[in-house]
């Protein structure tokens, strides 16, 4: 009979050191659990930082397109500008020595500039 008692009582021990095993996986479970949400929650973040980012880039692609164009139309501007103030140098050039040549014709009536 105490043989039995004996073993019984190992059982016992060997049933409550199962229980706080399986408690202990228990909460190992739990704590995984939890730590899975966050990490999904920190994916579901990430993602969506994604998204504006890459809205954001889109943004500024479009910006730089627009900036390209004003950058294209400005230089056609300064080179417009830049052929006008080449003819009106040209013309003036023309008019200096034309003066000239005048001032040469009429001799000393004019004194020299």
């Amino acid at each position: 009979m105490a043989e039995i008692r004996a073993e019984n009582a190992g059982l016992r021990a060997q049933v409550t050191n199962l229980q706080i095993e399986n408690a202990a996986l228990r909460a190992q479970i739990t704590n995984l659990q939890i730590e899975n949400v966050a990490l999904r929650a920190r994916v579901t973040n990430l993602e969506a930082e994604n998204v504006e980012l890459r809205a954001e880039n889109i943004e500024l692609r479009a910006e730089n397109i627009e900036l390209r164009a004003e950058n294209t139309s400005l230089r056609a501007t300064v080179e417009q500008f830049q052929e006008q103030l080449q003819a009106a140098v040209e013309l003036l050039r023309e008019q200096h020595r034309t003066d000239m040549e005048w001032l040469g014709r009429l001799g000393g009536v004019f004194p020299p500039l």
